[in-house]
């Protein structure tokens, strides 16, 4: 439990440059995580707002092309399993977030799901507001 009150001890820039950092080999291994004891892609899913913004900053911080592999491991790891375990909590803020930002659209079309991995609301709303699958 005390692992959960420590995310508040990072900023979403300092959560988004951590993420990066672990992913740069392309394994999503980095044994000089700025943020140690942090799980980047499952601890963090318990706080889906603070992932929503170190998403945002990732966004931000690397090329939107779905090659990149940030941007790919991106959008279907830490945006795929926040949409899947809390959409109708952040759903309206992706929305807008898809809606003022090309980039974060786009990031959206890397989102893969099956049947029943995501609300059908939320999915519907997902689909409406993303550009073309990737």
């Amino acid at each position: 439990m005390e692992q959960v009150d420590e995310i508040h001890r990072w900023s979403p820039r300092q959560i988004a440059d951590a993420w990066i950092a672990k992913w740069a080999d392309g394994t999503g291994l980095d044994e000089t995580d700025p943020i140690p004891d942090l799980d980047h892609d499952f601890e963090l899913m318990r706080h889906p707002t603070i992932v929503l913004d170190a998403i945002v900053e990732v966004v931000n911080a690397v090329d939107d092309d779905p090659d990149d592999k940030y941007f790919a491991v991106l959008a279907a790891g830490p945006l795929e399993d926040l949409l899947k375990n809390h959409g109708p909590v952040i759903i309206d803020r992706v929305i807008h977030l898809a809606d003022a930002r090309w980039q974060f659209r786009k990031l959206l079309a890397g989102v893969w799901w099956g049947e029943g991995d995501v609300d059908p609301e939320v999915a519907s709303l997902i689909e409406a507001h993303r550009g073309p699958l990737w």
